[in-house]
């Protein structure tokens, strides 16, 4: 006669317990850890019979391989989705502790040289605190070069630093880390989501074939 299970507790009750006298209740074996998880996302099972002897009779072997070829096209493109977050990540690390490319713009060593020669700009450059070091990032790259090259860019600058609403406000360059880090902060959230997905689908992919095996006895 065939049963048809939509709760674990279901199963329990007419299942492997009592076959194996000296085993621990609270321990389910590898077939029942595949049916606790299969029933936890929705499905429902039809068996035949009862213990280990029992036959599944739904899903089928067809139906579970559907399932289980579902499951790989979503790990693959987590998997693509994962690698992009993880090179995008690597880009933000680069441009937070200054990128090497920064050093083959001539308005890099303008910077370093003004610094140098010319205390007006070295007391700008104090007090504004631009992100020199994010030259090559497309964010800041017309800002800075505008620092180093305007005077009267400058000027404006300071001004606004120096107003009313600029008093108290963060630096370019802590507004810059702030926002690194906050950017930073949600990519490494959407890794962490994707990678615990990537676990759960092969957590359901172990329980899929072992119903499967159970499927073809």
């Amino acid at each position: 006669m065939s049963t048809i299970l939509g709760r674990f507790s279901e199963y329990l009750s007419i299942g492997e317990k009592g076959e194996d006298e000296g085993k621990d209740p609270e321990v389910l074996s590898e077939r029942e850890e595949a049916i606790r998880l299969y029933m936890e996302q929705g499905g429902i099972i039809k068996i035949e019979g009862s213990g280990k002897r029992s036959r599944l009779v739904y899903p089928g072997e067809d139906r579970i391989n559907k399932q289980i070829e579902s499951l790989k096209y979503k790990e693959e493109y987590l998997r693509r989705e994962l690698s992009n977050l993880k090179r995008k990540q690597r880009e933000l690390v680069s441009r937070a502790i200054g990128s090497v490319k920064k050093v083959f713009n001539p308005v890099y060593w303008q910077h370093k040289i003004q610094k140098r020669r010319d205390e007006d700009y070295l007391a700008v450059y104090e007090e504004i605190d631009p992100p020199m070091e994010k030259l090559d990032d497309p964010k800041y790259k017309s800002m800075l070069e505008m620092f180093v090259r305007e005077p009267e860019y400058r000027e404006r600058l300071l001004e606004a630093s120096r107003s009313e609403l600029g008093r108290g406000r963060d630096t370019l360059k802590e507004r810059a880390i702030r926002r690194d880090e906050f950017t930073n902060g949600v990519v490494e959230n959407r890794i962490k989501k994707l990678e615990d997905q990537l676990e759960e689908y092969k957590e359901k992919k172990r329980a899929l074939r072992v119903l499967l095996k159970w499927s073809r006895q």
